[in-house]
């Protein structure tokens, strides 16, 4: 199998997918939908056809505060009317609102229970009585019954309350009356010095006989606090059923649901979880893994040990004073973190040069005080085919932010950095620069965008695939480990980076020798 670019013509301009890929997501997407509606939307007739859809009836009654000899006997009332109104109203949705009031209602129907709703309709003292059930009969029967119950309760509550201020203005008018007897009769001539206290007991004994006049006309009028203005009848259907609505919301469910799995299934499967996805590949996997770059922050002796136990494999890297070549199948898997994170550890021994072969990871190497956009292209081309001599690298090497850790950007002409290096890694750089004394990383582009990374695993004594948990398609690494292969590259193990949960070197020892174990058995493969 020969490695081959990847033609550029087959993706749009932006970047996008071939329209025909495209297509065929559209289509499993519009599949979906319609299977998820279809599913979903079933399910709910199924639901809906099984149950009895409630009946609604409503009943309008008229109801009027307590007249004012029952609220204030013998005195006019103070405050706004308008005000005093709607507190009433408010009292008497309490009242309906209430369980006991449902009590009454189901007792006169003889049932269990009933279920009523009151509402005030506008601003008037018209309520609105609603009751819902399983059929039209029982729901008409019911809002008729509460609208009885609510009048004869209202009558009756009134008539209680007056009765109770005629008694107690009763009591007022026997004790005034006796105290008037007391008084006597007024003096015929002369001054009379009872003449003030008679009057004041008659002007009282006036008012409670008039109080008691409003009270007995209050009883007698009582009927006419309460009436029913309208009959119970069914409430008007909506536009729309609720078993309808409930029908077509779960087909909306469905099909948004149905729409969304297969690019949800789709971006999971096949995907690289840990190592144990590898080792199904046969690949040889350097453990333990590498956590992402934001958790590596956090966590930097477990990432620094992570690298030191991967470059106890690498007999030939920069940690031990050679050359290593970072390749990843596609881009966003961590190739050029993998890459730094080794120089970092070879740069304690001596100087070593990461060669960047793109513009790279801006998080990456930012922390190396290098800002990609920025990075000088440095020409390295070789003249007539000789090694770069060892005074022109250190000229072109630029210092970073870590000691003994330099890095250079292959390619006289911004953009082009790829052509130059290709030249660069033809005519030796590598070697001459290993040569030198120098432990030399590189990174090179994705394997999907050039076969930068083949020449660059060439040149070096060791190789690594990088891929990323949840990011990486086992395909992917499996194609990338064929083309290695068929190119005469030695692969000495795949890098998981970015794992799910963290995976501490000294609780995984199990992994890193089943990592060995898996190595020998692919350098088994690949010499069958």
């Amino acid at each position: 199998m020969t490695w081959t670019t990847v033609d550029d013509t087959a993706r749009d301009p932006g970047g996008r997918p071939p329209r025909s890929a495209r297509a065929g997501r559209l289509r499993r997407a519009l599949l979906g939908a319609l299977l998820g509606a279809l599913l979903l939307g079933l399910a709910a007739a199924v639901f809906v056809s099984g149950r009895e859809q409630p009946v609604s009836a409503s009943a309008l009654v008229l109801t009027a505060p307590d007249p004012a000899g029952v609220e204030s006997p013998g005195s006019s009332l103070s405050g706004d009317p308008a005000a005093r109104a709607a507190t009433y109203v408010e009292t008497e949705l309490v009242i309906l609102g209430g369980a006991a009031f449902a009590d009454q209602v189901a007792d006169r129907l003889g049932r269990q229970d009933v279920d009523l709703q009151a509402v005030q309709v506008g601003e008037s003292n018209v309520l609105e009585l609603t009751a819902t059930a399983e059929d039209r009969g029982a729901a008409l029967l019911q809002a008729q019954t509460a609208a009885e119950v609510y009048i004869d309760d209202r009558e009756q509550r009134l008539v209680d309350r007056a009765d109770q201020q005629l008694a107690a203005v009763e009591g007022q008018i026997a004790a005034t009356d006796t105290a008037l007897r007391e008084l006597g009769q007024p003096a015929q001539s002369g001054f009379d010095p009872q003449t003030r206290q008679r009057d004041a007991l008659s002007e009282r004994y006036a008012e409670q006989l008039a109080a008691r006049d409003d009270l007995q006309r209050a009883v007698a009028d009582a009927p006419q606090v309460a009436d029913l203005v309208q009959a119970a009848t069914p409430a008007p259907p909506g536009l729309v059923p609720t078993g309808v609505l409930l029908v077509l919301s779960a087909a909306v469910v469905g099909a948004v649901l149905g729409a969304a799995a297969p690019i949800v299934l789709g971006s999971l499967g096949g995907r690289v979880r840990d190592e144990a996805d590898l080792a199904a590949t046969g690949a040889p996997v350097l453990s333990p893994p590498l956590p992402g770059a934001r958790l590596a922050a956090r966590r930097a002796g477990s990432l620094e040990r992570a690298v030191q136990l991967q470059a106890l494999r690498l007999t030939g890297g920069p940690a031990a004073r050679g050359s290593l070549a970072v390749l990843a199948a596609t881009s966003g898997a961590g190739a050029t973190f993998t890459a730094v994170q080794h120089a970092r550890l070879a740069a304690r021994r001596g100087r070593t040069l990461l060669i960047c072969a793109h513009s790279g990871s801006e998080e990456a190497l930012g922390e190396l005080g290098v800002d990609p956009r920025h990075l000088p292209a440095v020409d390295l081309t070789p003249a007539d085919g000789r090694p770069v001599p060892a005074d022109v690298l250190a000229r072109a090497a630029q210092p970073t932010a870590v000691p003994d850790l330099f890095i250079v950007s292959p390619g006289p002409h911004p953009g082009h950095e790829t052509v130059d290096l290709g030249r660069s890694l033809a005519g030796g750089l590598v070697p001459s620069a290993v040569a030198s004394g120098w432990a030399v990383v590189v990174d090179t582009p994705p394997l999907d965008r050039s076969d930068l990374g083949v020449q660059a695993a060439r040149q070096c004594a060791e190789t690594v695939l990088v891929t990323a948990a949840w990011r990486s398609t086992v395909e992917e690494v499996e194609r990338s480990l064929d083309a290695l292969q068929a190119a005469g590259v030695d692969v000495a193990g795949v890098v998981l980076t970015n794992p799910r949960r963290s995976l501490h070197p000294w609780r995984r020892g199990s992994e890193l020798v089943g990592g060995r174990a898996r190595s020998a058995h692919h350098e088994q493969v690949q010499r069958a």
